[in-house]
C-alpha cells in the first residue's frame, strides 16, 4: 500500500512537471532585454507615464536621445509636442 501511494505521487508529480513545462514554453516571449530568466523589463512611457514591457516598446530618437514609448500614438503625440 505504501509503495503504491509513493508511485501515485511520483506519477502525479511527473504529469504536473510535464504540463507546467509545456504551458511555460507556450506562454514565454522574451524581449530584447531579457536575461537571467527575467521575461522583460518594465519601462515608463515618457508621454503618458504608463509602464509597459520594454520588448514591445516603440523606439524613437528625440534630440539625440533614444526614447521608448508604450504605443505609436504616444510616440506621435510626443513628436507633435516637440515641434
Amino acid at each position: 500500500m505504501f509503495l503504491r501511494t509513493i508511485l501515485y505521487l511520483l506519477l502525479i508529480w511527473a504529469v504536473y512537471a510535464a504540463v507546467r513545462g509545456l504551458l511555460g514554453s507556450f506562454g514565454s516571449r522574451r524581449g530584447e532585454g531579457a536575461q537571467d530568466g527575467v521575461d522583460d523589463v518594465m519601462s515608463p512611457c515618457p508621454e503618458c507615464g504608463a509602464y509597459f514591457p520594454a520588448g514591445i516598446g516603440v523606439s524613437r530618437r528625440v534630440g539625440g536621445e533614444k526614447l521608448l514609448f508604450c504605443s505609436e500614438e504616444c510616440a506621435e503625440r510626443h513628436a507633435r509636442k516637440e515641434r
